[in-house]
């Protein structure tokens, strides 16, 4: 039998659509982590059902599983890993390239708006719980009501299963991403930098502009109007980009050191406080402030005359609240005089308009904290400190930028509040994901360093929700730079992302992490709460207790050798004020009102600092699937007593110590939190931990930050002087009388220079240093000498006045009980999360109901 031409192409179209399917189905198998038999663990739909299912699945989807999408196809092509691996760098650039180039050739990094992750896959039985009920209500509501059915349930188990494929396929596409973004990063600007013939100056232009194809290759704007401030903006921002490569451009531009700000209209208030602070302070280092056309024409102003006008029109009464400085200044002992015989250098600030290279975002991307985000990279310096604007450094900008944990890595970071917040077993696998690990097979061949325990051990991976306090991120951005280009996913991606963490919290060591990159540190010490320990007893949350007490809306950081370096939200007593609240709730309720009046309406007294003691691990640092730990300390935790904040209608406890190192207050618009030194063991022992640390300030220190609080308050934003003033303060005779400023002062050359301020050292960072010590729980530990020049090591405790049952006596200080009857408060509604969110929930409210929703 003779077979025709077309009877033998059939069979052969079948076999080779035959072929094709079972690429695409093997394909689709490895993307999807074998979900048929994700899918097949269970389908028993019973509580020990789900504990199964949730256990094999948090197995199957452990970080360690993760493959780069093209890991095969790259092996076979570049034949096999160990040749490969051996081959020079250039050569492995190039070949992953060009083989990237072939196989996804219109690859750049998106924002994933269509992709779903549902952290509830690896808790099947609350999936299922919440669409049962939904599907409850709705059979409820018909007549007759309807039962729940296995069909129902069925149904549940299809979109649970949907909900897996859907999750687990952005992950992968979200980890794919990272590992080119991560090669490219280290082809192009790692150290030694590789020389570019032609195929890779083409590779690294184009892949540049896939990097970050939401920026538009152009450098911001600066502005200053028709005030001289002494800019030193290195770019031309009139010039084009060259080859239109803005990383490169950035990379081989930026110089110097200097202060970053990132802000609003909104935030120009503390941008000007901020600035009165760092005349103060005597800083020599340029700052730049980034914007996004959101800053007013006279918030701009406001900035500008807060850095460049002389000092007597910015301790004149249009820059400053004379009066409140006084008094302020009066309290703590200290003469008008001292101020007037500080220099307040002008500084040399430049307004940065970000619009230009950002002319391809859209309003809601980089927005809120992300902003920072922008501002870190589009500045012009080599070596940044970015601070928030509600920041108050204590110690001069140049001691920071010398501390040694910064000289050593180039990136260093602080730590937060050790507040008893988890976070999610799904949230953790998941960034160590997006991490180089020694299973990763190309990124070992392409000469990556995996991640350590350096990394995976920290506080967030172990199970912690809060790690990085991020009010201050010190950075060699050259050093560092790799970690630009990973962060900006991080920014723009929404879920799993941005309920993972808060704000721009963990996102710097996440990026450098992502990057293949752990040269970083954090500062030794966990946040304290700062201000001045509780006392009498009587006003302490737990009243027969050895542990100190300090109730304080500010976070504050301190070296490893007992300096406080910096605090945060602002120097007012509370971050948001809310004395017409707060005078019903205790401890205040006891309160005489004028005394309380008084310390809401003058600047914080920093005395004392607490640091709790430190949490317990919750989870390995493999990231083990297996929860035993931690679902072991939940049970524990559940079987503590209660602290303050989870008891309705207590105001104390008098019968047992605290329960953990954050309580919660009811106080400050709920932004203030009391901190102890000692508590009762997390280990359930029953024993008390003591590890924790008190410190307390010699009066030469805290006079020093008496002085910052006394002009950070007092600080007065104002867009335009008056012709009066600008008449006395060009006076040829230096003869003044602003405000009974000392006529002797000399006054500020108005064409002075940041490079001219370096020779100036305020006193406030000149003081003599006294060698102390602190109290860890009750046991003393002897403090170094000294950071910078500023002395602010707190002295033996023991030197701290006692009352007679023995607790530390700051009566002078704190305001007295009254006789007032105390109106009680339900504490079990407060949650120990970041107070932002809470907060903004309210005034949401608050805007809804007053527009009459």
């Amino acid at each position: 039998m003779i077979l025709s031409t077309s009877m033998l192409a059939k069979p052969r179209r079948r076999l080779l659509l035959f072929i094709v399917s079972m690429a695409v189905i093997a394909l689709g198998a490895f993307h999807f982590l074998s979900l048929r038999r994700i899918e097949d663990i269970s389908t028993d739909f019973t509580t020990s059902g789900f504990n199964l299912h949730d256990s094999k699945l948090r197995e199957q989807l452990h970080f360690s599983k993760y493959k780069f999408s093209l890991t095969d196809g790259f092996e076979r092509e570049v034949g096999g890993w160990d040749a490969f691996a051996a081959k020079p760098q250039k050569h492995k650039c190039l070949s992953f390239f060009k083989f990237l180039d072939k196989k996804l050739p219109d690859w750049k990094t998106n924002y994933m708006n269509n992709q779903h992750f549902q952290k509830n896959i690896v808790r099947k039985g609350d999936f299922f719980n919440f669409q049962l009920e939904l599907i409850a209500n709705r059979k409820n509501n018909n007549d007759p009501p309807e039962e729940i059915t296995e069909e129902d349930k069925t149904e549940v188990n299809d979109m649970f299963n949907k909900a897996l494929k859907d999750t687990m396929s952005t992950e992968q596409g979200m980890a794919d991403t990272i590992t080119i973004i991560r090669i490219f990063g280290h082809c192009f600007f790692s150290e030694p930098a590789m020389s570019l013939d032609a195929d890779l100056r083409d590779i690294y232009n184009r892949y540049s502009a896939k990097t970050i194809p939401f920026f538009h290759p152009e450098v911001p704007l600066t502005s200053s109007g028709d005030i001289d401030t002494n800019s030193e903006w290195p770019f031309d921002s009139q010039s084009t980009v060259d080859e239109d490569n803005l990383l490169d451009y950035y990379y081989r531009n930026m110089k110097g050191t200097g202060i970053v700000l990132s802000t609003a209209t909104k935030h120009s208030r503390d941008v000007v406080k901020f600035i009165h602070v760092l005349r103060a302070l005597g800083n020599p280092l340029p700052i730049q402030v980034m914007y996004r056309s959101d800053l007013s024409t006279m918030g701009r102003q406001a900035i500008l005359l807060a850095g460049s006008s002389s000092k007597e029109e910015l301790l004149g009464d249009e820059m400053t609240e004379i009066p409140l400085l006084r008094r302020s200044l009066e309290k703590a002992g200290i003469s008008f005089s001292e101020i007037t015989e500080m220099e307040f250098p002008k500084q040399n600030i430049t307004l940065v308009n970000m619009k230009k290279p950002l002319s391809r975002v859209v309003k809601n991307d980089f927005s809120s904290y992300n902003n920072k985000i922008l501002a870190l990279f589009f500045n012009s310096f080599e070596k940044v400190l970015l601070f928030d604007t509600d920041v108050v450094p204590l110690l001069s900008t140049k001691s920071l930028q010398t501390l040694k944990e910064f000289t050593d890595t180039g990136a260093l970071f602080f730590r937060d509040r050790t507040l008893m917040d988890r976070n999610d077993w799904i949230e953790t696998n998941y960034f160590a994901k997006l991490m180089p690990h020694k299973t990763n097979k190309i990124d070992i061949a392409m000469g990556i360093k995996p991640v350590t325990e350096h990394t995976l051990g920290n506080m967030y991976m172990k199970g912690w929700r809060h790690y990085q306090e991020a009010g201050l991120v010190i950075l060699d951005r050259k050093r560092h730079f790799r970690s630009l280009l990973t962060i900006f996913p991080l920014t723009i991606w929404s879920q799993p992302i941005t309920s993972s963490i808060w704000g721009d919290k963990e996102m710097y060591w996440l990026a450098m992490s992502i990057a293949g990159d752990e040269d970083y540190a954090f500062n030794e010490h966990g946040a304290a709460s700062v201000g001045e320990i509780t006392s009498p007893i009587s006003l302490k949350l737990y009243n027969n207790t050895v542990a100190s007490e300090l109730c304080s809306s500010h976070p504050g950081h301190i070296s490893g050798d007992g300096q406080l370096l910096w605090i945060n939200s602002g120097f007012s007593y509370c971050k948001k004020n809310g004395f017409a609240r707060d005078k019903s709730k205790f401890p205040f309720s006891t309160f005489e009102q004028n005394d309380m009046r008084e310390l809401y309406e003058n600047p914080l007294k920093i005395r004392h600092a607490v640091i709790p003691p430190e949490l317990p691990a919750l989870r390995t640092p493999n990231g083990s699937p297996d929860l035993s730990m931690e679902l072991n300390f939940i049970a524990k935790l559940e079987e503590r007593k209660k602290d303050v904040d989870q008891i309705p209608d207590a105001n104390q406890i008098d019968s047992y110590n605290p329960q953990k190192g954050w309580v919660k207050s009811r106080t400050c618009s709920d932004y203030q939190y009391c901190a102890y030194n000692i508590i009762e063991s997390l280990d359930g022992s029953g024993k008390l931990d003591e590890t924790g640390l008190l410190f307390q300030f010699d009066a030469e220190t805290y006079k020093n930050y008496d002085i910052l609080g006394a002009i950070w308050a007092s600080s007065l934003r104002t867009s335009k002087l008056t012709e009066k003033a600008k008449e006395r303060s060009s006076d040829s005779e230096g003869v003044r009388d602003l405000n009974n400023i000392d006529a002797s002062t000399p006054e500020a050359d108005p064409r002075q220079s940041a490079k001219a301020n370096e020779s100036y050292e305020s006193p406030l960072v000149n003081s003599s240093l006294t060698n102390g010590s602190w109290e860890e729980g009750n046991n003393q530990k002897e403090v170094g000498s000294k950071v910078g020049n500023q002395s602010a090591v707190p002295v033996d405790s023991d030197s701290m006045q006692h009352s007679a049952d023995g607790h530390t006596d700051a009566s002078k200080q704190m305001p007295q009980p009254s006789s007032k009857s105390e109106i009680h408060y339900d504490p079990s509604r407060v949650r120990e999360r970041p107070e932002k969110f809470q907060n903004d929930v309210k005034e949401l409210l608050s805007k809804l109901a007053s527009s009459g929703w």
